[in-house]
């Protein structure tokens, strides 16, 4: 499932599709759009369904995330930031997180040549306040499960307060200006009381870009694409700097998708899904 608000949002959520599709012949996505009337059928072609969130909704649209249990379709679900491209095979993952996880987040993240990444500016609540950092940018859940239900009815009135949320946990220096959807999924399983982070990142991570360049790991730049060079080929392959990407890659950079390489992920679905029907 891919949530979007917005025509951009709409844009890169056609554009993660598309990859995931590529890369997982199998799979079915799901996009989720606060009013289904403002989503043109353009962006719809890589979709499987197209679902309105079911309740009222937020601007900042990762704040709606508690909705995703009661708006997919599906058993088993993960759920990616629209940010982001799928450039692997899930299909090992897929039965890791179902066997093992009723629902988790990632504990640990990349750098775009593979070095983890710690983000050093949200050390403050893990040792402030015994807070476990989790990474939500893409997370699993199971749909027939206890634990999940109660997770996302505590995320409900958390993220639609998150700034009462933050100032009744953390200390005046501590609240971010803006929401931090790291820092609510951590606090929302800190006061749940239940485990949700995979602590085997060779199974479930991804690349995360946001925090690559929040933590000055690839220097001090406005953006990391103002820094880095990216290369995009025909066939859909990124590449960042000399590095192939071959994992799950969260850009955060709304400009990091260019007409280029949404039309190469577009070009290369078309071209994978060709093959399939007529090998069919």
């Amino acid at each position: 499932m891919i949530l979007a608000g917005n025509e951009t949002e709409y844009r890169q959520a056609a554009a993660c599709a598309y990859s995931i599709k590529t890369k997982n012949l199998d799979a079915s996505v799901s996009v989720v759009v606060p009013k289904l009337n403002k989503i043109s059928d353009y962006w719809l072609e890589p979709f499987d369904n197209a679902i309105e969130l079911p309740f009222i909704t937020s601007e900042v649209t990762r704040l709606n995330d508690w909705q995703l249990y009661w708006a997919t379709p599906y058993e088993y679900t993960i759920a990616l930031d629209c940010r982001t491209l799928v450039k692997e095979n899930h299909d090992q993952l897929w039965d890791y997180l179902i066997e093992h996880y009723d629902i988790c987040f990632p504990s640990q993240v990349t750098n775009f040549d593979g070095r983890k990444l710690r983000y050093t500016k949200t050390l403050e609540y893990t040792s402030e306040y015994n807070l476990k950092m989790l990474n939500s940018h893409m997370f699993y859940f199971q749909k027939d499960s206890d634990l999940a239900l109660r997770y996302f009815k505590m995320a409900d009135p958390y993220m639609r307060n998150w700034q009462t949320a933050f100032a009744k946990h953390f200390a005046p220096q501590h609240v971010t200006l803006s929401y931090h959807p790291d820092i609510m999924h951590s606090l929302v399983a800190e006061c749940l009381g239940e485990d949700v982070a995979v602590y085997h990142p060779e199974v479930f991570t991804y690349i995360d870009m946001w925090i690559a360049h929040q933590d000055g790991v690839i220097g001090r730049w406005k953006k990391w694409t103002d820094r880095l060079n990216i290369w995009a080929s025909r066939d859909g392959k990124i590449k960042v700097q000399n590095y192939a990407i071959n994992g799950t890659l969260h850009y955060a950079e709304n400009d990091f998708l260019t007409e280029e390489i949404f039309n190469e992920q577009r070009d290369h679905y078309r071209t994978v899904t060709k093959r399939v029907k007529e090998i069919h």
